[in-house]
């Protein structure tokens, strides 16, 4: 049986400098567990491959450290990392990381686009509970796909980063290419709209020029209310009618093309809040400015 992690909390200092260099034995642990955390969750017998890590310490002049203050310390990181107790395999050989980073290989692009993943994030609950992990909800589920789509990962995680990559990096060169590719005809169906709309101006304007034509109507007067004579009495007569003013604020409205593809991108930015992080949202999706 393995000693307690209480045991031998006090015995070894692991937050104490070394004497060959600046770091301290919980640093190196760390780095030396971020590379045989695998072999140490399937080994039987712990104590043969906590050794190397002792002799590593001697080696560097570290003595007083025995396996039973490596594993207790080592049980405290399990238990302060959630990647590391995600890592711990159940009597299946398989961990909850194994088989979510499986699913995603498979399933994030899908993922992503769906509009039903709650019904998705049961379909793997249940996989999960079919590798010896009964307990693991939905909502964990998705803070860690959450925590996978943001770089850097953790140390723990150096096994599976080609494999990281491949998910998250090749979903996002996707959507780069995917937006590319409807930038054309997003472009055709905005210039179809902006004729549309000035075709309609057009005609209201001969309409309303054509019934002042048949009822003999002139075009309104209406006054502001300058006064380049100095009297406060005397407003400037100005011939026109509203559609005037209207044109003049239309020169500094942004056109529709700019209004519709700013709305595309707010969309877009909405759907990938929960999986990118604000930088990459930034990078991938900038908001044009109106």
């Amino acid at each position: 049986m393995p000693p307690s992690s209480s045991q031998y909390t006090m015995r070894f200092r692991w937050n104490a400098k070394l004497k060959s260099s600046s770091r301290t034995p919980l640093k190196l642990l760390i780095r030396w567990f971020s590379l045989n955390h695998a072999e140490y969750f399937s080994c039987r017998n712990y104590a043969e491959v906590l050794e190397r890590f002792r002799q590593e310490l001697l080696h560097r002049g570290e003595k007083g450290c025995t396996i039973g203050d490596i594993h207790s310390q080592i049980v405290r990181l399990i238990r302060g990392d959630r990647v590391l107790r995600w890592l711990q395999p159940a009597s299946s050989g398989l961990s909850k990381m194994e088989v979510l980073i499986g699913w995603l290989e498979e399933n994030y692009s899908s993922y992503l686009r769906s509009s039903l993943k709650s019904v998705q994030m049961n379909e793997l609950r249940e996989k999960i509970a079919a590798a010896g992990f009964p307990r693991c909800t939905a909502r964990e589920l998705r803070e860690q796909i959450s925590s996978l789509a943001i770089t850097p990962w953790s140390p723990f995680l150096k096994q599976y980063v080609h494999r990281l990559d491949a998910i998250f990096h090749g979903v996002r060169v996707k959507l780069e290419r995917d937006a590319t590719a409807n930038e054309p005809r997003a472009a055709s169906s905005t210039r179809r709209g902006i004729r549309s709309t000035r075709e309609n101006r057009n005609t209201q304007r001969s309409h309303r020029a054509a019934r002042r034509s048949a009822t003999g109507e002139s075009r309104p007067i209406k006054t502001e209310p300058c006064f380049p004579d100095g009297s406060s009495n005397a407003p400037l007569v100005v011939y026109g009618d509203d559609n005037d003013e209207n044109s003049r604020a239309a020169a500094n409205e942004p056109t529709l093309e700019e209004i519709h593809r700013r709305e595309a991108l707010v969309d877009v930015r909405l759907k990938y809040k929960t999986t990118l992080s604000e930088d990459e949202i930034e990078k991938l999706f900038p908001l044009p400015k109106i």
